[in-house]
């Protein structure tokens, strides 16, 4: 299934990369104040829940450099994350159940309602006691939405289908596979924009990721309470792009970077794959 998907990611980036990117659901909106909270704050805030990514400055800087675009837009890891939260005290079921006749109505989250669906029919199915497993589902809501909707945001559905494809792929393998084929995805989708990435960037952008995702109910809740939180959040992200200004030199040619761990993780060549990515990760391109 990875080689799979890795080929029809290739296939569809290759229709679509033209696309202009959005700024979220709310990109426009000016209704979201948050007067009680530090400027630091009110811009996390409206980036990590709203999807309203900055626009100027040095996190919009920081974010490029790190290449966390993903988490400015509502998706996956934030429902991810909220569902998690909430299994802990056996209210998943009932939020999800809750949410779908609210979900038609979230104007712009197609990557949130995309794995929304994932999860509530997975969800459904297990109430109904029928096992069937979760990547059969990613194919089947994939499928209906290439049919009658991606053509209306053809980015989200490459990218989602990519990230999703590798990570239901890989979800069995050890931790450092499965770090190994979220790196596979970035350096695709990069490969794409610039010639060269920054080393550096992948094993930042990992960490961040993973942070966020595992803070999101309480970025939520600083939304209402001055927590400071999105503060450190925010100082963190700034620092990470800072020290990627200083490192920029230590990068490697995207593509090649791309092919060597899909070597790697398709098993084929997997010795000289590692070799290869030795020897690249210690030039200066």
């Amino acid at each position: 299934m990875l080689g799979s998907t890795f080929l029809i990611s290739f296939i569809l980036l290759l229709s679509f990369h033209y696309e202009k990117r959005s700024y979220g659901p709310f990109a426009k909106s000016k209704a979201f104040h948050l007067d009680h909270l530090s400027k630091k704050e009110k811009v996390m805030i409206r980036g990590l829940v709203f999807g309203q990514k900055p626009r100027r400055g040095e996190l919009k800087s920081a974010i490029k450099k790190l290449h966390i675009h993903h988490l400015f837009t509502p998706s996956g890891l934030h429902l991810s994350s909220l569902l998690w939260f909430l299994g802990l005290f056996s209210l998943k079921r009932m939020f999800l159940f809750f949410l779908f006749p609210l979900v038609f109505f979230l104007d712009g989250f197609v990557a949130f309602k995309r794995v929304y669906f994932i999860r509530f029919i997975g969800e459904l199915l297990k109430f109904k006691k029928i096992q069937l497993d979760k990547s059969y589902i990613f194919i089947f809501v994939f499928l209906i939405e290439f049919i009658f909707w991606a053509h209306l945001h053809p980015l989200s559905f490459t990218y989602s289908f990519l990230f999703l494809g590798i990570i239901y792929s890989l979800k069995k393998s050890s931790p450092l596979v499965f770090l190994l084929g979220i790196w596979l995805a970035q350096s695709l989708i990069h490969s794409f924009h610039e010639d060269s990435i920054i080393l550096l960037s992948l094993p930042l952008c990992s960490f961040i990721t993973s942070l966020v995702t595992l803070s999101y109910p309480l970025v939520i809740l600083n939304a209402f309470v001055p927590l400071g939180l999105c503060n450190y959040l925010y100082d963190l992200i700034i620092l990470f792009g800072n020290v990627l200004s200083s490192t920029q030199k230590i990068n490697v040619p995207s593509i090649y970077l791309t092919i060597v761990l899909a070597m790697v993780l398709i098993k084929r060549l997997r010795g000289i794959g590692v070799v290869i990515l030795i020897f690249i990760s210690l030039s200066v391109y």
